[in-house]
């Protein structure tokens, strides 16, 4: 899924990136996108034009958390993905924030800038 978000809330994502803390087990900060809590997991961009798009994944309490795959941490998931068990994405694999547990769920969603400077209600 890809969705457009104005030029002030698609800047803010960049300050959000969690890429590198993912593997240590946690998130440091995270977005509220339409009520939801979203990792920023990456993005696509260049050194000489800035960020092109930026991929987030929700994340919801692992006490609330009913889906099928059993929630593992980083190592755990990745070893499952790479034996075939699991898909190459964070989807089932636990991660802390704010001192929770929470576990990704769903699939990955691309963040485009709208060139808009207005900023969307839902954030």
């Amino acid at each position: 899924m890809k969705i457009a978000v104005p030029i002030p809330k698609f800047n803010e994502l960049e300050s959000k990136l969690t890429l590198e803390t993912i593997p240590e087990g946690h998130v440091t900060n995270h977005i509220i996108l339409d009520n939801k809590k979203y990792a920023v997991v990456g993005g696509c961009g260049s050194g000489n034009c800035g960020w092109k798009e930026f991929y987030i994944h929700e994340i919801i309490p692992l006490e609330i958390y009913t889906g099928e795959l059993v929630p593992m941490k980083y190592g755990e998931h990745f070893k499952e993905v790479t034996a075939g068990n699991r898909e190459r994405c964070y989807t089932g694999m636990l991660i802390k924030c704010e001192g929770i547990q929470h576990v990704f769920v769903g699939e990955k969603i691309t963040v485009e800038c709208s060139n808009s400077e207005k900023q969307l209600e839902i954030f």
